[in-house]
């Protein structure tokens, strides 16, 4: 058939899987989008930030938001028009929060070691982003003996 997977299998991508998701409203849609990556077990949501769609109704764009905000997992968001991304090179920009620094954890279990991984912050408090970037400094070696 030309199914979606049909087309996969043709393309030698044996492991990709197609899914329709409904929701009965827009806002229920991260939830939907949520449930689906717990239920999978997905280390990371990719998704765009607007779409539009026939009839010039746009998808997703609204919901990226909430779709970020109630994610379990990390969502990496794509804008129209964005340059290709060179998959060697990460920047991740702290605060000093658990948060970011979840964010260096995950990007460092994905970076190769050869892969350029920039770690930044930006304050008008001197000592304490340098406060911030020696703690993540500590959470990269650590996360790094873990990886190895």
């Amino acid at each position: 058939g030309h199914s979606a997977e049909a087309v996969a299998r043709k393309l030698v991508l044996p492991n990709f899987k197609f899914e329709l998701l409904e929701a009965s409203s827009v806002d229920k849609f991260s939830n939907v989008i949520v449930d689906r990556a717990d239920k999978r077990k997905a280390g990371l949501i990719c998704t765009g930030t607007r779409h539009t769609v026939e009839g010039g109704k746009r998808a997703l764009g609204r919901q990226t938001d909430p779709l970020v905000r109630s994610s379990h997992v990390p969502v990496a968001v794509f804008r129209p028009g964005q340059r290709k991304v060179d998959h060697n090179r990460y920047i991740v920009a702290i605060d000093g929060s658990m948060q970011t620094l979840s964010a260096v954890q995950f990007v460092l279990s994905m970076a190769q070691s050869t892969d350029e991984v920039v770690i930044v912050t930006l304050t008008d408090d001197a000592p304490k982003g340098e406060a911030d970037l020696q703690l993540a400094a500590a959470v990269a070696a650590q996360t790094r003996s873990n990886v190895q």
